[in-house]
């Protein structure tokens, strides 16, 4: 799919977000079992270039006139700007995320892409059970030192408290990122 994708349907968009979901859960699976079972770090490259990062969706909306005037509580956007943040288990949320994408795309001219994000999908949540056997004999700073996990220092309720941006700059499309 490459770094980015500009998607026309719903579905398609939905489609882009389960494939570097997918993409990145399987990089990032392969590099725990090669480390588990032959002590190889992954390449630290393959987390520069976002090998391990959940996908987001970005969504531009750049109209020539004021928004149409839509009174649903979903769906909509109340002015032009950048809108995005990341999905997690896209498969799992995939009916939610048309009922959500479908208003957008039909009432609003807007852009959107899909692409990886920069938050990247702790170790922990990419095994599958059966996978971790021997996971014990190596210690969560060593797995922490090659693998992204949890920072509880960045998981707030900032954009929920609509305390996280700034004008003029991105804006979330959600209450909570992945």
């Amino acid at each position: 799919m490459g770094a980015m994708s500009k998607l026309t349907t719903p579905e398609a968009v939905v489609d882009a977000l389960e494939k570097l979901y997918h993409e990145a859960v399987e990089a990032q699976s392969a590099a725990l079992h090669t480390f588990l079972h032959k002590g190889t770090p992954p390449d630290p490259k393959l987390r520069q270039k976002g090998a391990f990062c959940y996908p987001q969706i970005r969504i531009v909306y750049d109209p020539d006139g004021p928004p149409p005037p839509i009174s649903r509580s979903y769906g909509r956007i109340s002015e032009p700007g950048t809108y995005l943040t990341t999905i997690t288990r896209p498969d799992f949320f995939r009916t939610y995320l048309l009922e959500q994408l479908t208003p957008l795309m039909r009432d609003y001219d807007i852009t959107i892409t899909v692409e990886p994000s920069q938050s990247e999908i702790p170790y922990a949540y990419v095994w599958e059970q059966g996978q971790a056997a021997g996971l014990e004999e190596i210690s969560p700073a060593e797995l922490a030192r090659h693998f992204p996990s949890p920072n509880l220092a960045e998981i707030g309720d900032e954009i929920a408290d609509g305390e996280l941006y700034e004008p003029y700059t991105e804006h979330p499309l959600a209450l909570f990122d992945a």
